[in-house]
């Protein structure tokens, strides 16, 4: 049987900054196995994502400097 997928139940803060990096902290659950962190706009550069625990991800994102504002989206991956 296949472990659980991970599930994102919050993302803090809610917002980033344009040109800076920003770090975020993702909590959910079952994020013991997760590879991948996939942005709705390629524009969106991961520069480092740590998990943290079970239950929580830190990572750094850059928007850049021409990135409208808007809601867009984030998705973790991982087994399951």
């Amino acid at each position: 049987m296949p472990p659980p997928a991970p599930e994102l139940k919050s993302i803090a803060p809610r917002g980033v900054w344009h040109g800076l990096p920003t770090r975020l902290k993702l909590a959910g659950a079952n994020f013991a196995g997760v590879t991948n962190i996939v942005f709705s706009d390629s524009r969106l550069r991961m520069m480092t994502f740590n998990v943290e625990s079970a239950n929580e991800i830190s990572l750094r994102l850059e928007a850049p400097n021409n990135m409208p504002p808007g809601g867009y989206e984030l998705s973790v991956r991982g087994p399951g």
